[in-house]
């Protein structure tokens, strides 16, 4: 189901440009730490070999944009593959550490990298032609990147136990189903993007992971509440709207890099966290719920907010609803688009 106004769509296509971008940088900056200078050991043969050749004929190859090397001589020179060489020419003692097959035309089906345990990055997008169960990467915990978007990916999520090494995992817009799996030990994790699929059950416990920068989960079928958010610092931006949660918001204090929270068109309840003292948050979008009270003060940094429909308690607050009427680009901000009912119009809303 299509659940995202225009803008929405822009705005979402615009965060998943940057997304990319910054994978593909820590794509380079791996590429870097391993590109050989001189002659050094290569991939000629042997169980990884096996695993690239059988990629390539599962996913039509020879249509690829970028085909240059598959199929002859050394792997390690193949387009979008990176090795971790050693300084012995002859030993054939290479393992495949990266594949970047970014936009490069891939179709038909993933097959399993199982033969490839050395991976650490993977990155695909072949924008709906590229199908099979993402339980490829099923065992292959030395992944720091994983990008897959836009394909027709289909299976429940591998277990992340013991992936200590993850930073990026990004697979935004396939048909993936199932909960999304335990998050606990990801230490590194910096960014977790799964919107567009079919996902169901409860978010995972963040409790711990002190690197996350993003977590974002829009368009799903999540259920369950919003988990703690305390101690993670470094997070910038929180995205779970368009899913069935339920319950209040989390406290949000202390999240001092938080600058995109939202959690519009959901089941949530209760009052509006304190905000004020989130200096660097920009977008706040909580419309389209159940939630009740007053409004909070306003960060200074506030520049997009909404928050109807909600049932809200709308009694003018002369110190605090300026700031509102500000970020939500209405005066007061209670009163538009739903001028009949004072922000509670659930006819014009859409709950779901």
């Amino acid at each position: 189901m299509i659940r995202k106004t225009c803008l929405g769509n822009i705005a979402t296509k615009a965060n998943q440009r940057l997304r990319r971008r910054g994978s593909r940088l820590a794509f380079a900056l791996l590429l870097a730490t391993v590109a050989p200078s001189a002659a050094l050991a290569g991939l000629h043969s042997g169980v990884q070999y096996d695993a690239l050749t059988t990629l390539y004929t599962s996913t039509n190859g020879a249509t690829w944009t970028n085909h240059t090397g598959w199929g002859s001589g050394d792997a390690c020179g193949w387009y979008g593959i990176v090795c971790d060489q050693n300084a012995t020419p002859s030993d054939n003692t290479s393992n495949v550490i990266g594949i970047n097959l970014y936009s490069n035309n891939l179709t038909g089906t993933l097959p399993s990298l199982a033969g490839v345990p050395s991976l650490q990055s993977i990155i695909i997008l072949s924008s709906h032609q590229l199908g099979g169960s993402i339980q490829f990467l099923a065992g292959l915990s030395n992944l720091k990147i994983v990008e897959i978007a836009d394909d027709q990916l289909t299976g429940t999520i591998p277990s992340l136990t013991g992936w200590a090494n993850l930073q990026i995992f990004y697979v935004p817009f396939n048909q993936l189903d199932g909960s999304i799996p335990s998050l606990a030990g990801l230490t590194n994790l910096q960014q977790f993007t799964a919107d567009g699929n079919q996902l169901t059950g409860s978010i995972p416990a963040l409790t711990g992971l002190t690197a996350l920068l993003s977590f974002s989960a829009p368009n799903n079928l999540l259920t369950g509440s919003i988990p703690d958010l305390s101690g993670l610092t470094k997070l910038s931006d929180f995205e779970v709207q368009y899913n069935r949660l339920t319950g209040t918001l989390p406290t949000l204090t202390g999240l001092t890099s938080l600058g995109s929270f939202k959690a519009r068109s959901n089941r949530l309840t209760g009052p509006i966290p304190v905000v004020a003292g989130l200096t660097k948050l920009q977008l706040f979008d909580l419309g389209n719920n159940q939630l009740t009270g007053m409004v909070p003060a306003a960060p200074a940094s506030l520049t997009n907010a909404t928050l109807c429909p909600n049932p809200l308690d709308t009694t003018p607050q002369l110190a605090i609803d300026p700031a509102w009427d500000t970020a939500t680009h209405f005066t007061p901000w209670w009163a538009n688009p739903y001028p009949n009912n004072n922000c509670d119009d659930t006819f014009t809303g859409r709950f779901e």
